[in-house]
């Protein structure tokens, strides 16, 4: 994830004409450092499958931590997805930007979802109402910004899982390994 995020703010020094507030992060995926955004868009699928499992642990009951499992599985399958198709019907074609915006969609939802099913409120909560908002501000000149402050939330709470159950169950005790 902090590969990712690196890589994103090299996009926004290497683009300038790309304004942050108004661009959303797949605008990176075109021109001559689009490749650099497929890199994030992996990267970002890698971490997030890597992360399911500690994520979903956090989860207060077997449904919850399954929905979490489930929802980020999807998310990392509709980023990696994603990362395959470029967006801009100029171009990279009608397809692809249509495939493009399904499959990061899908990919938005299904992580809120897990955040909603972490039972995180203070994650959740927000992270819904900037789901929600993200389609009717898509055209306008904060599009890119809604989109930025929905994937630092979620990436903060996929970041800040372990540390929130272990503080949650009252566990401060190192986690068992398999080396006496």
């Amino acid at each position: 994830m902090l590969v990712a995020t690196g890589v994103v703010v090299a996009l926004h020094v290497l683009r300038p004409e790309l304004d942050p507030l108004s661009h959303r992060l797949s605008d990176y995926a075109n021109g001559d450092h689009g490749w650099l955004m497929a890199i994030v868009f992996g990267v970002t699928a890698a971490a997030i499958l890597v992360l399911a499992p500690i994520v979903a642990s956090s989860g207060h009951t077997a449904p919850r931590r399954r929905a979490i499992r489930i929802a980020l599985a999807v998310a990392a399958m509709g980023l990696a997805a994603a990362g395959a198709f470029r967006t801009g019907p100029r171009e990279a074609g009608v397809l692809s930007d249509q495939l493009h915006g399904l499959t990061s969609s899908a990919a938005a939802i299904a992580v809120v979802v897990g955040a909603v099913a972490s039972g995180r409120r203070a994650i959740a909560a927000p992270a819904v109402a900037l789901l929600v908002t993200s389609p009717l501000l898509h055209r306008t000149a904060v599009a890119g910004l809604d989109q930025r402050l929905l994937w630092a939330l979620v990436s903060a709470w996929l970041l800040t899982s372990a540390p929130w159950r272990d503080r949650i169950s009252g566990s401060s005790a190192a986690a068992p390994t398999m080396v006496p």
